[in-house]
């Protein structure tokens, strides 16, 4: 019998955020710059790291010309 646990990533790559939202990387990269989505890049890292709570919790998020709301 195998005990291994399946564990859901901690963290997710530009890509698998694109894949999610139905967006190009380019876009995931642009809103990851003006803060819309949170990510890190680890040091000597090239590629950004998206934790998942946040990816979840940015989605949530809704974007007015005058205000930020979230949808609950």
């Amino acid at each position: 019998m195998n005990s291994k646990v399946s564990k859901k990533p901690e963290y997710l790559s530009v890509g698998e955020a694109a894949i999610k939202l139905g967006l190009s990387e380019r876009t995931i990269r642009d809103r990851i710059k003006v803060g819309e989505i949170k990510a890190f890049k680890g040091k000597g890292d090239k590629s950004y790291q998206i934790p998942v709570k946040e990816f979840y919790e940015s989605m949530n998020r809704v974007r007015s010309l005058k205000f930020t709301r979230s949808i609950s």
